[in-house]
């Protein structure tokens, strides 16, 4: 190839590298939204999660009450399961990103053998937990956690976090630990390393609403070690979250 040829293709790569940059911004000016807090896109998207919510949530025990406590970011939900065990202190669930309550199915009845069980909605992701200020930085996330415990009707959670509600749980006790009796991370998001690059590009596609559901389904079965996630209620109602909530976290 001679040195014009070289010339020419470098020129084109630089073109189609700067059609790419501008197209990256043009999609990031449509997909912007104005608000500065979690929302859902339309109410047909809230709706869809909602019902997609029930019918996971039909998969776990009845819960004990249902407590709606506010802080000053929103109102946050927490159930609360009786257990039949005699811990000390109950444990207080965080799930992880785009999903709620019902993605402890599998886990509660084992749990609920040491004693109450509290799962909390996380503030500001797909749930019934609704956010009403922003939440834009770690103390600000610590601080509506920290709120959310101080009204429980206990001193001190046994606290696990699953993946983001690893960072969660975390977060919570780098700030402020008066509430936590121990911390259990299970895969905790961001936490002890960055996530993997390979991960990051696998949740790209998954990250815009109006692409094809395979996508998110592809990258919610990748997530789940490779298990099946047609027609499972906990992955449709996380599929849901992902595909109609705008975070602004």
């Amino acid at each position: 190839m001679n040195v014009r040829a070289v010339s020419t293709r470098r020129r084109y790569l630089k073109i189609t590298a700067g059609a790419l940059a501008v197209g990256a911004l043009a999609l990031a000016f449509v997909l912007r939204s104005p608000s500065p807090v979690g929302h859902w896109n339309s109410a047909a998207s809230e709706d869809r999660f909602l019902a997609a919510y029930d019918r996971a949530f039909e998969d776990l025990p009845n819960p004990a009450e249902t407590l709606d406590i506010r802080t000053d970011y929103g109102v946050v939900r927490v159930y609360r399961f009786e257990g039949t065990g005699t811990s000390t202190h109950p444990l207080l669930l965080l799930p992880g990103r785009s999903s709620a309550t019902p993605v402890w199915a599998a886990n509660l009845p084992g749990l609920l053998t040491i004693g109450d069980v509290y799962t909390v909605d996380l503030l500001g992701e797909p749930g019934r937990s609704i956010q009403e200020r922003p939440i834009s930085s770690d103390e600000d996330q610590a601080a509506w956690l920290d709120q959310t415990l101080e009204a429980l009707p206990t001193d001190q959670v046994h606290l696990v976090g699953l993946s983001i509600g690893g960072w969660t749980a975390t977060n919570l006790a780098v700030h402020d630990s008066t509430h936590l009796a121990t911390l259990t991370l299970i895969d905790p998001a961001r936490t002890f390393a960055d996530i993997p690059w390979g991960t990051a590009i696998r949740a790209l596609p998954a990250a815009v609403p109006w692409l094809p559901k395979s996508w998110r389904d592809s990258f919610n079965s990748y997530t789940a070690g490779g298990a099946e996630v047609q027609d499972v209620p906990i992955a449709d109602m996380i599929e849901a979250g992902m595909q109609g909530y705008s975070l602004k976290l």
